[in-house]
């Protein structure tokens, strides 16, 4: 099989997944089909950089995870034993990743994100495509070097798991994107959270104009949901690569009411513009 067919092939199987996903979550969205797809498009270009990270960090001994893994004798170890250089790795694989897939949200024309609901929308697309295009990167190098059980096993994980937690962390920065975006009529309505630093500045009475307060209530709400979004993303590759899979099924369970909360919240589907 020659590698454009097996990538085809994988891509169509990948499909289904993203398929399911999306129309569990955007089942409701039925305008913007432009702008979703280019969203899920460039969601999916924006895993080139990564592949060419793990291309870098596999030709440098120190950098290679797999190695580092096995070296230590790491892969059946309790969480406490983990060093503190390889979780920093993950967070920062994690903040690259996020950071990459909501530079997708924000390159959609302003004029076309209406509520916060959209915001969510759009950075569920970006994360879908990343995703898709994820999957199939890893899919293929585990059809060339792993047996077709393996890839089974891997492809319902990923398919599963992997795919979800895009949408999880996607979702809830694309909240806090939207608060931002919407920061000045946020602020302006007192709909900014009790322990956000835009309520502590007015609490002990520092006096800005409102236009600045809803400028750092903006900037502190990316910030909050970017932490958010890397905080969980690193979490998640840690309990993967250390394959503490008892703890999958309560971050799954968690994390969907999480979602659902966010997207049915009255907030998030107020039209604010």
């Amino acid at each position: 099989m020659s590698n454009l067919t097996l990538s085809i092939l994988i891509g169509l199987i990948n499909a289904v997944p993203i398929l399911i996903w999306g129309s569990y979550f955007l089942h409701k969205h039925n305008e913007k089909r432009k702008w979703v797809l280019f969203s899920f498009s460039l969601g999916a270009l924006s895993v080139v950089p990564l592949v060419f990270l793990r291309y870098f960090t596999e030709l440098i001994p120190f950098l290679d995870l797999q190695n580092t893994l096995q070296a230590n004798s790491l892969l059946q170890s309790s969480f406490f034993n983990i060093p503190i250089s390889l979780i920093m790795f993950f967070v920062i694989i994690a903040a690259i990743e996020e950071y990459l897939k909501h530079k997708v949200a924000d390159k959609v024309s302003r004029n076309e994100i209406t509520s916060i609901d959209d915001a969510i929308e759009f950075s569920i697309m970006a994360a879908l495509g990343f995703a898709f295009a994820e999957n199939t990167f890893y899919l293929i190098n585990i059809w060339k070097n792993l047996d077709i059980q393996t890839f089974t096993s891997v492809f319902m994980l990923r398919a599963v798991f992997s795919t979800f937690a895009h949408c999880l962390f996607s979702t809830i920065y694309g909240y806090y994107f939207g608060l931002a975006l919407f920061s000045k009529k946020v602020y302006n309505d007192n709909q900014y959270h009790a322990w956000s630093l835009t309520r502590l500045l007015k609490k002990f009475h520092f006096r800005f104009k409102r236009g600045f307060m809803a400028k750092i209530f903006a900037a502190e709400s990316q910030f909050v949901g970017l932490f958010y979004a890397t905080s969980l993303h690193a979490i998640f590759n840690i309990l993967l690569e250390f394959q503490f899979t008892l703890f999958l099924a309560p971050f799954f369970i968690i994390g969907l009411s999480c979602i659902k909360k966010l997207i049915q919240s009255k907030k998030a589907l107020k039209e604010l513009a």
